[in-house]
């Protein structure tokens, strides 16, 4: 191709993309998503900062990898201070450097634990962190969290559970329930902070059926058409809890039921998937 020419491609390009005839999305590089079982997530924004929530790998039977496999970790967002949501976010900290948000309590556990404390970003509801241009912003969750230490026959006082909103420098917004029942201030979310995705402990019993995770998708959407994905989380695929391997079919038979717009997405531990604005 002539210098003439792919000046010409170039300019004609932009003018799209200025026109709006190329999406924006389309301009962005899309985050990168991997389930590592239970409420375990890895996301890696453009610019390549690695996120992970709730890193439970030791122990559970659907991670794709253990604790030595992780070779970096910018943030660590913990929900609660059950031992399938605090995980192993202790080891990751001191084995990448990473900066660990959960809440003052369980911070306090953390440092026990031996992160240090100049990793630990202790925070409430309300709350916004923001760093590299992505942001953390602190939601309510409706569940327990005791935390447990070796030894200890009951659990101590962990604060309370927690769910985030982050925004990536594309601008895509993830809502993470952390571990929760159904509560009408999820509407309140969606207009507030009008999440593309919804991640959504959805697996029954100690949280939301699978069918509360529909209307949860419901409440999220009723006052944010941004809305488009909805992720089932905290389901066993492997191991002892057999009964919660449909919670991703009962959810779709829902919202399929409700005719809510949006699509369920059902990642394999392990497999890559690109999230886009």
């Amino acid at each position: 191709m002539t210098r003439a020419r792919r000046s010409f491609v170039l300019l004609f390009l932009s003018g799209l993309m200025l026109s709006g005839a190329v999406p924006a999305a389309q301009a962005e590089e899309a985050v990168q998503m991997t389930f590592l079982g239970n409420m375990g997530f890895r996301f890696t924004s453009p610019d390549g900062h690695v996120i992970l929530t709730d890193p439970w790998l030791e122990g559970n039977p659907d991670a794709p990898f253990g604790v030595g496999d992780i070779e970096r970790a910018d943030l660590i967002l913990v929900s609660g201070a059950h031992p399938d949501n605090v995980g192993d976010a202790a080891a990751i900290a001191k084995q990448t450097g990473a900066t660990v948000i959960a809440t003052s309590e369980l911070g306090a556990w953390l440092m026990g634990q031996g992160v240090p404390r100049g990793q630990l970003h202790s925070m409430m509801p309300g709350g916004l962190y923001e760093r590299d241009g992505v942001s953390v912003k602190v939601v309510h969750a409706v569940h327990t969290a005791g935390v447990w230490s070796a030894g200890q026959a009951t659990p101590g006082y962990g604060g309370m559970s927690i769910g985030f909103v982050i925004t990536f420098e594309n601008g895509l917004r993830v809502y993470f329930s952390g571990d929760t029942g159904l509560f009408g201030d999820m509407r309140l979310f969606g207009s507030l902070y009008r999440p593309d995705v919804a991640i959504l402990s959805a697996a029954g019993r100690y949280m939301m059926e699978p069918e509360d995770g529909a209307l949860a998708a419901r409440l999220l959407r009723t006052d944010n058409p941004e809305l488009t994905t909805v992720i089932p989380a905290h389901h066993r695929l492997e191991g002892t809890r057999p009964e919660e391997a449909p919670t991703a079919r009962r959810l779709q038979r829902e919202v399929d039921r409700l005719q809510i717009p949006v699509t369920v997405l059902t990642p394999a531990p392990g497999e890559p998937q690109a999230l886009e604005k």
